[in-house]
């Protein structure tokens, strides 16, 4: 695509194609590895079930090189009570001891252990059907970091 500058050169505009992932850094230094949610994607603090309270179709998951975190995403009207976004769950990927898919009903999880001063605790990260694809990209981007770190 061609386009101009605001003093009207003209140069190339070159988009990724359609679906295409790019990298982002932020302003902290992390590199953005995967972003996905939050429709389709459910977060539980304990291994997926039938009766386990599920936050459902509200939390984005972001996966850096340091860290895994959810951010509850509210609808557009939220933020007039300042309600828009909210912290889910923040896991570094450091203190991560155990991952392990699961499969439940037509949803497919990813369940992380994690250590905190606390002891350990765990969230599972829940993809609905049309979300496999998303999991296990999750699962394959997450495996080599927790391996490298926990091999210190």
């Amino acid at each position: 695509m061609v386009g101009r500058t605001p003093a009207g050169k003209r140069v190339e505009k070159a988009y990724p194609p359609y679906g295409a992932y790019v990298k982002t850094m932020d302003p902290s230094g992390e590199e953005e590895l995967c972003r996905f949610g939050p429709m389709g994607i459910s977060i539980s603090f304990a291994r997926p079930g039938l009766f386990v309270m599920t936050r459902r179709n509200n939390t984005e998951v972001v996966l850096t090189d340091r860290r895994l975190y959810g951010r509850g995403k509210m609808p557009w009207f939220a933020g007039i009570f300042n309600r828009g976004e909210t912290p889910v769950f923040d896991v570094p990927i450091r203190e991560i001891v155990a991952i392990e898919p699961v499969d439940f009903l037509a949803n497919r999880a990813v369940r992380i252990r994690y250590r905190t001063p606390n002891g350990e605790k765990e969230v599972s990260i829940i993809g609905a059907a049309l979300c496999h694809g998303h999991i296990a990209r999750l699962m394959d981007l997450l495996s080599p970091l927790v391996t490298k770190t926990g091999s210190d």
